[in-house]
């Protein structure tokens, strides 16, 4: 019976170290990811809004706006599923 508390106690004091290194691990790597984006959309937006008026209009009717947020929001899909695959598993 010593022998069963003492594995119960092992595992309960190595489970929650473990837990709490993913989720810190998880959210380093969100937030440093999140920066990464943020950084590339303010570029983006200072490089448009430095356009002249006339040439933001055209590119506006032509839909870079929209494909640039299509594009961008891929990106992020895609990278979410990457951290997804790499630190937690789907099951179906």
């Amino acid at each position: 019976m010593g022998a069963v508390f003492s594995w119960v106690v092992s595992l309960l004091t190595l489970i929650p170290g473990r837990v709490l290194f993913s989720l810190g691990f998880g959210v380093l790597t969100f937030t440093g990811y999140k920066v990464a984006v943020d950084s590339i959309v303010s570029s983006v937006v200072n490089s448009v809004n430095s356009l002249p008026t006339e040439i933001y209009n055209i590119a506006a009717l032509g839909g870079f706006v929209t494909g640039f947020g299509i594009v961008l929001a891929a990106i992020v899909a895609r990278a979410g599923l990457l951290f997804l695959d790499r630190f937690g598993k789907i099951s179906s």
